[in-house]
């Protein structure tokens, strides 16, 4: 019938093929709670795919894990999906949160409730500094132009009405050493 069972298995890859393929993952425990956070303990209407590698010693260790789960503790069908990742100094089932993308279609970055469309939050104390800026020791958001090319440079683009009415903000490199912050609306 086209079904199929698996246990515990081992294999070295796996491919699945049709004119439609699909893999089903069903979570059967009955509740309407929040995943609490962790890429380990289980607390809610949640499914996990682990991701681990093996050390050059042999010892296995969790690289990343991508949580898909209810979001919230109502009886209803909103979903999420939670982004965990090992910055090094993290154990198996206690990862870094990422990365969350929830029912409203709302991501986050440091956050797993998300109140915009884009939310990125941190705590990082350090002083802002041009220094800071230089070293790259201050955390936020970082578009960079690649090409060392004057008058080219980065643009944060902000518009409505389908582009009817536009504004942006525009870093544009002078020469190697310089560079300018033009806004245009």
């Amino acid at each position: 019938n086209g079904t199929v069972s698996i246990g515990t298995v081992t294999y070295s890859s796996e491919s699945v093929t049709g004119t439609a393929p699909y893999v089903t993952y069903l979570n059967n425990t009955h509740e309407d709670t929040d995943p609490n956070g962790t890429s380990g303990a289980s607390s809610g209407r949640e499914t996990r795919l682990v991701f681990t590698g093996e050390k050059g010693d042999g010892t296995a260790h969790e690289l990343a894990t991508l949580l898909v789960g209810h979001n919230g503790t109502g009886d209803d069908y909103k979903g999420q999906m939670q982004f965990f990742v090992n910055d090094g100094n993290d154990s198996s089932g206690a990862l870094t949160n990422a990365f969350n993308i929830i029912d409203t279609g709302a991501c986050g970055i440091g956050t797993t409730s998300p109140d915009m469309l884009l939310e990125i939050s941190h705590g990082d104390t350090t002083a802002i500094t041009g220094t800071a800026i230089a070293n790259n020791t201050v955390t936020g958001l970082h578009i960079d132009h690649t090409a060392d090319t004057d008058t080219a440079g980065s643009v944060i683009k902000l518009s409505s009405n389908s582009d009817g009415c536009q504004s942006a903000i525009a870093h544009i490199q002078d020469d190697a050493n310089n560079a300018d912050l033009a806004f245009y609306t």
